[in-house]
């Protein structure tokens, strides 16, 4: 989960997210394939060819667009933000990653989960031994405690 204190320190290198963005925009992303071919939703098998067809172009159509840019320059602003409204007062379900794909140290990456979730009431943390796409990864598993964690809320 993406918790603010993870972003606190997050560096933003502006320069070189506009260079990546213009590379992917006049298409140099295609010279890469196995970028694209790396990612967890393509190695987890889960997609039929003519999706990791699609999911290949909107990769080299679409990555670092505007909106990408923009969500990235605006980590900081939104961590302040979360952080200014506290912990939220329901209960949580988090499944925990083992912090691979995330570019943090995977024990900062562990910590710093379970350092959010203590201490907010009726919540429940899973470790999974799975990358950062653990949805993509463990879809069965997330499926199967969800409805066990909502069965037993009061």
């Amino acid at each position: 989960m993406a918790i603010p204190q993870i972003y606190e320190d997050y560096l933003i290198n502006r320069p070189i997210i506009n260079l990546a963005s213009f590379g992917s925009k006049i298409g140099i992303t295609r010279f890469f394939p196995q970028v694209a071919s790396s990612s967890a939703a393509i190695k987890q098998g889960t997609l039929t060819d003519d999706e990791k067809k699609v999911y290949k172009a909107i990769f080299y159509q679409k990555t670092l667009s505007k909106s990408m840019r923009n969500e990235i320059y605006e980590i900081k602003a939104n961590v302040a933000l979360v952080n200014s409204l506290g912990k939220p007062h329901l209960p949580i379900l988090l499944f925990i990653s083992n912090g691979e794909e995330t570019g943090w140290n995977k024990n900062t990456w562990i910590e710093a989960q379970k350092s959010y979730i203590t201490n907010i009431p009726n919540s429940k943390m899973i470790e999974v031994d799975a990358s950062h796409y653990i949805h993509n990864i463990s879809d069965e598993l997330i499926a199967k405690e969800s409805k066990s964690f909502l069965n037993k809320l009061p």
